[in-house]
């Protein structure tokens, strides 16, 4: 269990990362990618007791919200 968190965290990191570098229409996309990566990264986190590592994805959740935001038009905030 801990490792399927561990590995699809950073697998789902990895495609958003070239989702986004690739600058197309369906970059956005990357950044979904990222958020559910920023999800389990922080459930692993947790369970492994890597609090330095949850506060990082905490900050990289609200760069990508942000960065859905602005991508896909929405007025969160």
């Amino acid at each position: 269990m801990l490792e399927l968190l561990e590995y699809s965290g950073s697998f789902l990191a990895l495609l958003g990362a070239t989702m986004v570098a690739r600058n197309d229409k369906h970059s956005k996309w990357g950044f979904v990618a990222f958020v559910i990566s920023n999800f389990l990264l922080s459930t692993w986190s947790i369970m492994m007791g890597a609090y330095g590592l949850l506060t990082l994805n905490v900050f990289y959740l609200c760069i990508n919200v942000y960065g859905i935001n602005k991508w896909f038009k929405l007025k969160l905030f």
